[in-house]
């Protein structure tokens, strides 16, 4: 979860490039009752910039979240595998706002996956850092 912005990132352990974003609430439940997750969005973490497929990397675990010091958004950090050569910075506060990133609800689960026709990167969600 990243900082107090209850926004938490999921993803594949060993390899894949898929991403999600949950808001999970403020609060937890009581009297047994647990609290719903108020929003979620399924997306693919696009191709590296020397236009490799994004693997996710494999143990130790490459994911991390946190909310940013400068604009407060929830931030995801997923390295790919390995070595890394990579780091896909991920803003979930944007992926999750409807007038950037634009949802489709996918027929045969029911999820909300991201637009694919979005482009992740020019749209300020995703950007890539090299590992030196």
């Amino acid at each position: 979860m990243a900082g107090d912005t209850h926004i938490a990132v999921v993803n594949g352990e060993f390899g894949g490039n898929l991403f999600g974003a949950v808001v999970l609430p403020s609060v937890s439940g009581s009297g047994g009752k647990v609290p719903a997750v108020s929003d979620y969005i399924a997306c693919t973490i696009p191709s590296t910039p020397d236009k490799l497929s994004f693997e996710t990397g494999d143990d130790p675990h490459t994911t991390t979240a946190y909310a940013s010091p400068n604009s407060g958004d929830a931030i995801a950090l997923v390295a790919n595998s390995k070595p890394p050569t990579w780091v896909a910075v991920i803003d979930m506060t944007k992926v999750l706002n409807t007038s950037i990133v634009p949802r489709i609800k996918n027929g045969f689960t029911g999820k909300d996956t991201c637009d694919p026709t979005v482009n992740l990167e020019t749209a300020g969600v995703v950007k890539f850092v090299a590992v030196p």
